[in-house]
């Protein structure tokens, strides 16, 4: 699962920030600014790029469904479809699919 994280690190693809994602499901849970600050910021920036591309496969699948998936939003029934969506039809492996839960 390592070598497939640093693959999608060293890609350059670029993805939408799962950080603005995080610090706006702490301020609607009323975390402190410095709260969301230090959890969203405490993982190196080559980590982070990693965690931001599998938030935007995530996100896309969620966009796709019918109706659309608000993805901070989703259920636990969705939740599962999408890691089903990653094994059956992305063919990915079991120990690549936890990095996405």
């Amino acid at each position: 699962a390592t070598s497939s994280r640093n693959n999608l690190a060293k890609s350059g693809e670029t993805c939408p920030n799962r950080i603005v994602a995080a610090k706006a499901a702490m301020k609607a849970r009323d975390f402190s600014s410095q709260a969301s600050h230090l959890a969203t910021q405490s993982v190196i920036k080559s980590t982070q790029q990693v965690y931001n591309c599998y938030w935007d496969v995530f996100s896309r699948w969620c966009s796709k469904q019918n109706p659309p998936i608000q993805p901070r939003k989703i259920k636990a029934p969705s939740l599962a479809d999408f890691l089903i969506h990653l094994h059956r039809d992305k063919h990915k492996a079991y120990r690549t699919i936890t990095v996405y839960t």
